[in-house]
């Protein structure tokens, strides 16, 4: 029996964001999402323009 690898790596992240990442982030506000451990860190932040842009793009 072959594995699908790509179904397999899918279902992880799916788990992961189901379980993990997602109910951790939801609710946050904007203040708390963009909060930086020290001031100048990489981040993605927002633009005048409305878009966001990382740092180091």
């Amino acid at each position: 029996m072959a594995l699908n690898w790509t179904a397999e790596i899918l279902a992880q992240l799916e788990f992961h964001w189901d379980t993990s990442l997602w109910p951790r982030m939801r609710g946050l506000t904007d203040d708390e999402y963009f909060w930086e451990p020290v001031e100048g860190c990489w981040s993605v932040r927002p633009h005048p323009d409305g878009t966001f842009v990382a740092d180091w793009e």
